[in-house]
């Protein structure tokens, strides 16, 4: 599934990255103008905006769709010394679409540290890709919990005005926050008991049919790469 939010107008070469972004597996966007975000965050995780407040800005992200193309193209490659396979695999899907852009733009990764270093949620939030839930998590409208968010691209170009999306857990009992103060109490490693921390998306009643596949869970939160073959 593709499903791309507040990008009108979406240029044509931008509906060409978009497409290229999608058959790796980075199949959600959504857009707003990097003036919004710049205003909503602290100066250190401010981004570019070639002169022009209203320059578009893209947050790329995705939903279980990206695990297929990504065991597909690490079994091509081989295994390799790389301790990061995944945040490598989404630099060049995405970089490499981004060679179909006909204009100037900024590429910054959500696994980036400072100084490129992106409020990656709350851009999510800004564009209205995604709402922030009591446990913090980001909360895709139809995806849920299950989305990963990936980068952010400035584009010089105009882009849409922001459309927030606020309170996605507006009447819920907030079982992922119980979840969350569960694990905290337990003391819970994400890597040695990442289980107690699947299960604070696990109670989230939205985007239940999308939840992620056990391998691709698996991987995510212990970074082992035996769930890779």
């Amino acid at each position: 599934m593709l499903l791309w939010m507040f990008l009108s107008p979406a240029k044509p070469a931008l509906c060409v990255f978009l497409q290229a972004c999608a058959r790796g597996g980075i199949d959600l966007a959504a857009a707003c103008q990097v003036g919004a975000y710049n205003a909503a965050v602290a100066a250190e995780v401010r981004l570019p905006d070639f002169g022009e407040p209203r320059s578009r800005v893209v947050i790329l992200a995705n939903s279980r769709a990206l695990w297929a193309p990504f065991i597909v193209a690490r079994r091509a490659a081989g295994v390799s010394g790389d301790l990061n396979p995944l945040d490598g695999y989404v630099e060049r899907v995405i970089g490499d679409a981004a060679t179909q852009l006909s204009v100037r733009y900024e590429l910054r990764f959500a696994h980036e540290h400072p100084p490129r270093r992106v409020a990656i949620q709350e851009l999510a939030r800004l564009t209205g890709l995604a709402a922030l839930s009591p446990a913090h998590l980001s909360v895709h409208p139809d995806f849920g919990p299950w989305i990963g968010l990936r980068a952010a691209l400035v584009m010089d170009s105009l882009g849409p005005e922001m459309s927030p999306r606020e309170a996605p857990c507006a009447g819920c009992a907030a079982p992922c926050l119980a979840a969350l103060k569960r694990a905290l109490a337990a003391g819970a490693d994400s890597e040695k008991d990442w289980q107690e921390w699947v299960v604070i998306r696990d109670v989230c009643p939205m985007g239940r049919e999308h939840r992620y596949g056990d391998d691709q869970l698996r991987y995510h939160y212990t970074k082992d790469p035996t769930w890779l073959r």
